[in-house]
């Protein structure tokens, strides 16, 4: 390679993640519509932490993100009285 030849960079925004197996577009599901006023509680005060979930699968949290782009969640687990192990979801509006 000479000093004189140059790299091209193909600068281009990455696609949307999709879920593991499909071929279509990633779309919020629609039983996400629900958690709107929640959301719009969090926009009201912006990075306060709020509850989500309580003992539930971290795969709400990942949901929530795709539905509402600026919430911002984290995940804390539990472990539940029949043994298993489960996640408290908490989120804030990060715009």
């Amino acid at each position: 390679m000479s000093t004189e030849e140059t790299t091209s960079i193909i600068w281009e925004e990455p696609k949307p993640a999709r879920k593991r197996g499909s071929d279509g577009p990633l779309v919020p599901e629609k039983s996400m519509k629900k958690y709107e006023p929640y959301v719009e509680s969090l926009k009201a005060e912006p990075n306060r932490w709020a509850v989500f979930k309580k003992a539930v699968s971290p795969t709400y949290s990942t949901r929530l993100k795709a539905a509402y782009p600026g919430v911002e969640t984290t995940c804390r687990r539990v472990w539940c009285d029949d043994g298993k192990q489960r996640f408290d979801i908490y989120a804030r509006w990060v715009g």
